[in-house]
């Protein structure tokens, strides 16, 4: 289901960005 896919990008995504701005 492409929704499943959209999400977990998405969940990627934000995790992602969260790691990012603990290192800085």
């Amino acid at each position: 289901n492409a929704h499943v896919v959209i999400f977990s990008l998405l969940i990627i995504a934000s995790a992602d960005f969260f790691f990012l701005s603990m290192i800085v």
